[in-house]
């Protein structure tokens, strides 16, 4: 690759649309098939194409994670985040429902 190519910055993609749109119907399909659950493997996929066909100067990226990595994170994020907020939003009414207002409004 000369260096017209590369550009000023360093970085070059060199992917088409035609070796990423099988990837990309087949993580749509599945996607669609399992209501939103194989997202994170398809985020996975997608990710590992692009990186593997972009480079910076004459090194080839390479992602290396993986979709359980991305379903863990985001369950750790749904409790971290949703057990706190199901408490303010339902805890917080019935307390007040019951008359031990904790919050005046």
């Amino acid at each position: 690759m000369d260096e017209e190519q590369v550009g000023r910055d360093g970085f070059a993609f060199e992917g088409n649309w035609r070796d990423y749109a099988p990837i990309a119907f087949t993580n749509l399909a599945l996607t669609i098939v399992t209501l939103g659950f194989y997202r994170f493997w398809a985020t996975t996929r997608t990710r590992r194409y692009l990186w593997a066909n972009t480079r910076f100067i004459d090194d080839q990226l390479e992602w290396t994670g993986t979709g359980k990595e991305l379903f863990v994170g985001f369950l750790m994020v749904l409790v971290l985040v949703g057990i706190p907020f199901m408490f303010i939003q339902f805890g917080a009414q019935a307390l007040i429902l019951q008359g031990l207002s904790l919050i005046h409004i």
